[in-house]
C-alpha cells in the first residue's frame, strides 16, 4: 500500500513542481499578460473533468483501476485531439 501512495505522491508532486517551476521562470524572463482567458476554456474544462474523474476514481476503493485509467487515457486523447483539430482555428 505505502507504494501506491508514494507513486501517487511522487507524480502528483513532479506535475506541480514542474508547472510551477516552468511558469515562474519564464514569468522571471518575461512576465506573462494573459488578455483574455478564453482559448483557455477547453485547457481548463478538460483539466476540471479529468481531476474530478481522478478523485471520484480515488475514492472508490481507494485505487484506480485499469478501467478507469483507460477512462483518463480517453479524455486527455479527447483534449490533445480537440486541440490539434480546434486549437489552431480559434
Amino acid at each position: 500500500m505505502k507504494q501506491k501512495n508514494m507513486i501517487i505522491g511522487n507524480a502528483m508532486g513532479s506535475i506541480v513542481t514542474n508547472s510551477t517551476l516552468a511558469i515562474g521562470l519564464t514569468a522571471l524572463i518575461n512576465p506573462i499578460k494573459i488578455i483574455d482567458f478564453s482559448p483557455y476554456f477547453s485547457g481548463i474544462t478538460f483539466v476540471l473533468v479529468a481531476c474530478f474523474f481522478f478523485f471520484v476514481f480515488a475514492k472508490t476503493d481507494h485505487e484506480i483501476t485499469k478501467k478507469e485509467g483507460s477512462l483518463l487515457i480517453v479524455i486527455y486523447s479527447v483534449f490533445v485531439l480537440s486541440q490539434v483539430f480546434f486549437g489552431y482555428w480559434q
